[in-house]
């Protein structure tokens, strides 16, 4: 054997090596490659809709009438792994912020809601429940088809600190399955707890089912007693919201609705973004690993 050859089989069993021992690590850079090639077009939340087509026209009578099958999606969360804490709010430092839509018994407010998001190009996530999207299947598949986030918010809203493991399982998949069916993609891995109830047990559960928890920061009361008009909705959350806020809000709530334009508006003044709960996730993410060098160690040994 010469010399050349003697090098040339060296170095491919270097590189085989190489490619054994940090496989991981370039399966890793795929998968982050594809989520942000998905996610890149709703960072900027104001610039524009991704996921689907916007639908014809900005009222809500375009909206409800949108139509069509909703392409193929894929979560910028596809390859996130949940953690047993609940994400209430995002690094303060972050100017940005989530509204956030519970779709429960009630649809009276979703076309108002989404001729808002539409025109000022904003995407937000929609938590609903799996009787919502069999009892008002055109509103759920219009929620998706303008584009919004969507997260699994039970099948039947129950409280789940009353549910035994195996039960909170059947409300997961069958509210998922619901929403797969009316929305044309699941809500995984996004889930909020009814009512935010919850205990160690069915948040165990809940994470095993493969879901990260959401629960929020600022509530607008929209749907406590008595229905809320739009001033007293857009005046509760002007008053109190902060960078890094998920804004809990409901469907069932005209007042919401009209409370929007006054609470967009006063965010663009402030300099704060509309992003959808995966992004201030992912920001915390970040954020996390860039406070935690430690993990990085053993990469820089390589």
């Amino acid at each position: 054997m010469n010399a050349c050859s003697s090098f040339v089989m060296k170095e491919e069993k270097r590189l085989s090596c190489f490619r054994s021992r940090h496989g991981w690590l370039r399966m890793a850079s795929i998968g982050c490659l594809l989520a942000n090639s998905t996610f890149s077009g709703c960072h900027s939340a104001r610039n524009r809709l991704p996921v689907s087509p916007a639908p014809a026209g900005n009222s809500p009578e375009g909206i409800a009438s949108a139509s069509g099958s909703t392409p193929h999606y894929i979560s910028p969360l596809a390859y996130w792994k949940p953690t047993h804490e609940f994400l209430i709010h995002a690094p303060r430092s972050l100017a940005k912020v989530a509204l956030t839509f519970d779709a429960g018994h009630d649809d009276r407010a979703v076309q108002r809601i989404l001729a808002v998001l539409t025109e000022r190009k904003v995407r937000c996530t929609f938590f609903l429940t799996g009787q919502f999207c069999e009892k008002f299947p055109r509103s759920s598949r219009a929620i998706a088809e303008a584009g919004m986030e969507l997260g699994n918010h039970s099948y039947s809203h129950p409280k789940f600190s009353r549910l035994s493991p195996e039960e909170v399982a059947s409300q997961l998949e069958r509210g998922e399955a619901a929403i797969e069916a009316a929305c044309g993609h699941g809500a995984k891995p996004l889930f909020r707890f009814p009512y935010g109830d919850s205990n160690r047990r069915s948040l165990a559960a809940v994470t095993a089912g493969g879901y990260q928890a959401i629960h929020w920061s600022l509530d607008s009361l929209d749907a406590f007693g008595k229905p809320k008009s739009a001033n007293f909705v857009a005046e509760r959350c002007l008053k109190r919201l902060k960078p890094g806020d998920i804004v809990l809000m409901h469907v069932s709530c005209p007042g919401s609705a009209e409370a929007l334009p006054r609470i967009f508006d006063y965010l663009d003044r402030m300099g704060i973004e509309v992003v959808p709960i995966s992004e201030l996730l992912l920001a915390q993410r970040q954020t996390a690993l860039r406070t935690e060098p430690s993990r990085f160690r053993a990469l820089r040994k390589l």
